[in-house]
């Protein structure tokens, strides 16, 4: 198992927005190097995957896009109560992976969210 640290770099304050820039420290635990195991294919690594993975989707058009036809995308979902259901998963924004533990997204999605609340 991998732990990570992170590191604050910086704290940027621009329109209202605070952004927190961290960079990760990434410590070799058991005998695990990291990157090691899970580095991306190079030769995939940023490719689309126009068929998708694992599974079709019926009746989908054209524009709809396949379950892993972009692996980089990241949908950030928000934990709320709806309808007499505790903990429902809502969509609340996108973000791109750029690394393998790393989430780019923008600095309004997460102003004044909690961990707690959101999921990757």
């Amino acid at each position: 198992m991998r732990s990570v640290t992170l590191t604050l770099l910086e704290v940027v304050t621009l329109l209202g927005y605070t952004t927190i820039v961290l960079a990760a420290n990434q410590t070799k635990e058991r005998g695990i190097i990291p990157g090691d195991s899970d580095a991306p294919d190079p030769d995939r690594c940023g490719m689309r995957n126009p068929d998708g993975l694992a599974f079709r989707m019926i009746g989908r058009e054209d524009y709809d896009s396949e379950y892993g036809e972009f692996p980089w995308m990241v949908a950030i979902l928000r934990m709320e109560d709806v309808l007499r259901q505790t903990n429902e998963k809502v969509p609340h924004c996108g973000g791109s992976l750029i690394h393998n533990q790393v989430v780019l997204t923008a600095a309004h999605c997460i102003n004044r969210m909690l961990t707690s609340e959101l999921m990757v």
